[in-house]
């Protein structure tokens, strides 16, 4: 039988996405990509956005997939059941995210990432613990016992304002758990 190669592949992936996709690449290390890397918590590349017709995201995928792979991944983008709608995210992408939010952006030798003290000093002047800003924080951060209780509190919550990445902080916080576990040989 007969193999295509690798052009051949991702020509496969441009017939299809050409008439059912706009296609933008951006650099989310560098410029304004740094504001929709914030907006959208991308920090592992490639990432691919998913958007609807009005604007908002629907379907989101991290890393690298070949292109059989990744024809499978754009069906499922266009799957209506597959999509999520994320109440909390607003439509704004210049979001006034704290400095150290935005330090742990950028290129990555330069990011910075905060000491746990900033993190809770920020949350507790936050008059909101479910806006999108607080959220960013949150779902980005390792957040001090008070915040990370209130988070597990408020699953329901977070779960219907921000569907999967709420999931997503689960699975980091029972990883983190577990690395602790393994570091300190604590059952």
């Amino acid at each position: 039988p007969a193999t295509s190669t690798p052009g051949a592949k991702a020509a496969k992936v441009g017939e299809f996405m050409n008439p059912r996709f706009i296609s933008i690449k951006i650099d989310m290390e560098k410029g304004y990509g740094i504001n929709l890397a914030m907006k959208y918590r991308i920090n592992a590349f490639p990432t691919g956005l998913f958007f609807n017709s009005e604007g908002r995201l629907v379907y989101k995928t991290m890393g690298y997939q070949a292109p059989e792979t990744f024809l499978k991944t754009l069906n499922e983008a266009l799957n209506p059941d597959n999509q999520f709608n994320l109440k909390g995210i607003s439509d704004n992408v210049d979001i006034d995210f704290p400095k150290f939010y935005k330090d742990a952006f950028g290129a990555g030798g330069k990011r910075i990432y905060p000491e746990q003290g900033t993190i809770n000093k920020f949350l507790s002047q936050q008059e909101d613990l479910f806006s999108e800003i607080s959220w960013g924080v949150i779902s980005l951060f390792t957040v001090g016992e008070k915040y990370l209780q209130f988070f597990l509190d408020n699953l329901g919550k977070y779960r219907d304002l921000y569907g999967y990445e709420a999931d997503k902080k689960i699975n980091d916080i029972i990883g983190q758990n577990l690395n602790d576990a393994i570091k300190f040989r604590n059952e």
